[in-house]
């Protein structure tokens, strides 16, 4: 299981989601939601993405 941080890799506004989608309202960049891989620019970076773990329901980055 993976998350992804909320920062944008252009400039780092706050993105949100946005359908399948996480989009960052700030100056358009969109990024896929499963992998945070950039799908439309300007950001060129995908999103940091984290190794997270379910432990009796709470939810946990793992290092």
């Amino acid at each position: 299981m993976t998350a992804h941080s909320s920062i944008c890799t252009h400039q780092g506004c706050t993105v949100g989601q946005s359908g399948k989608q996480l989009a960052c309202p700030c100056h358009g960049s969109v990024f896929d939601a499963k992998s945070g891989a950039v799908v439309n620019g300007p950001a060129n970076a995908p999103l940091q993405t984290f190794k997270v773990a379910e432990v009796q329901g709470d939810i946990y980055i793992v290092s």
